[in-house]
C-alpha cells in the first residue's frame, strides 16, 4: 500500500512539472505570439550606387504658332476683320510642303479693349480679336520659311517655336537603360575597391527620368501691314538638340571577399 502511494505522487508531481514547462508557450500561443525562438542571423551589409545618364537626340518634330491680332470699335467688325487674315494666313501656310504636318487652330479670343481716363470712369474702346494656328511637320528645317510665309500673309506674331519628338518614351527608355548600366558598373567598381562580392540587388528606384528638353526661341512681329514687308527673307531657326535624362538608384546584397 506504502509502494503504491509513494509511486502515485510520484506520476503527480511529474504532470505538475510538465504542466509547469507547457504553460509559458501555451500563454504565448493564446495571446497570439509565437514561442521565442532563436534570434536570426544578422543580413549581409549593403551597399548603395546612383547611377545617371543624359541622351541627345536631333528633333523630328517641329511646331510653329503664328498669331493674327485685329482690333475695331465693334466686336463684329474686328472679328470679321480678323477672320479673312486668318484664313489668309491658313491658306498661305496649307501651300508650304509641310511632309504631312497639319495647320490647326490653337486659340481665338474675343476681349473688350478698355481705357482709364485719369479720375474718370473706365471707357469701352473696342474689342480686338486673336486667332492663333498652329504648324505641326516633320520637316524640323521648314522653320524660316514657315514664319515668313505666315507674316507675308498678314500674322501679326509668331508666338513660339519648338521642337520635339515623335517617339520620346524609347529615347527616353534608352537614358534609364544606360543610368541603369552606368550604376551596375559604378557598383563593381567599389566592391572591389572595398573587397566585397556583390550578391544581388535588394532594391532598384527610378529617381528621375526627365525630358525631352528642347529650347524654345520666341519670334514676335509688330502688327503691320503684309504690304509693309514684300518679299520676306526667311529667318535662319536651327533646331538643337534635345536631351533626355535619367537616374537610377540601386542598393545591393553585399560579402566579404572570401581568400582562397
Amino acid at each position: 500500500m506504502r509502494a503504491a502511494t509513494s509511486a502515485m505522487t510520484n506520476a503527480l508531481a511529474a504532470a505538475l512539472a510538465a504542466s509547469l514547462l507547457l504553460a509559458p508557450a501555451a500563454a504565448a500561443r493564446q495571446d497570439g505570439r509565437d514561442a521565442p525562438q532563436a534570434e536570426a542571423a544578422p543580413r549581409n551589409p549593403t551597399l548603395v550606387v546612383e547611377g545617371s545618364a543624359t541622351v541627345e537626340v536631333e528633333p523630328d518634330q517641329l511646331i510653329v504658332q503664328a498669331t493674327v491680332r485685329t482690333t475695331s470699335a465693334k466686336a463684329a467688325s474686328a472679328t470679321d476683320n480678323n477672320a479673312k487674315k486668318a484664313k489668309a494666313v491658313v491658306e498661305a501656310l496649307e501651300k508650304l510642303d509641310l511632309g504631312g504636318g497639319a495647320v490647326t487652330t490653337s486659340r481665338f479670343t474675343v476681349q473688350p479693349r478698355w481705357s482709364y481716363p485719369k479720375g474718370q470712369a473706365a471707357r469701352l474702346e473696342g474689342f480686338e480679336v486673336l486667332t492663333t494656328v498652329a504648324v505641326r511637320t516633320a520637316d524640323v528645317h521648314k522653320a524660316g520659311e514657315i514664319i515668313a510665309a505666315a507674316i507675308e500673309a498678314g500674322a501679326s506674331e509668331i508666338g513660339g517655336v519648338s521642337f520635339g519628338l515623335s517617339d520620346p518614351a524609347s529615347h527616353r527608355g534608352k537614358a534609364i537603360a544606360q543610368a541603369a548600366d552606368n550604376a551596375r558598373r559604378d557598383a563593381a567598381t567599389l566592391a572591389q575597391g572595398m573587397g566585397v562580392r556583390l550578391l544581388r540587388p535588394l532594391r532598384i528606384a527610378l529617381d528621375r527620368a526627365s525630358g525631352p528638353i528642347a529650347p524654345a526661341a520666341d519670334y514676335r512681329a509688330a502688327p503691320v501691314a503684309a504690304a509693309a514687308m514684300p518679299d520676306i527673307t526667311p529667318p535662319t531657326i536651327r533646331a538643337d538638340t534635345i536631351r533626355l535624362s535619367a537616374s537610377v538608384t540601386v542598393v545591393y546584397e553585399v560579402e566579404p571577399t572570401r581568400n582562397p
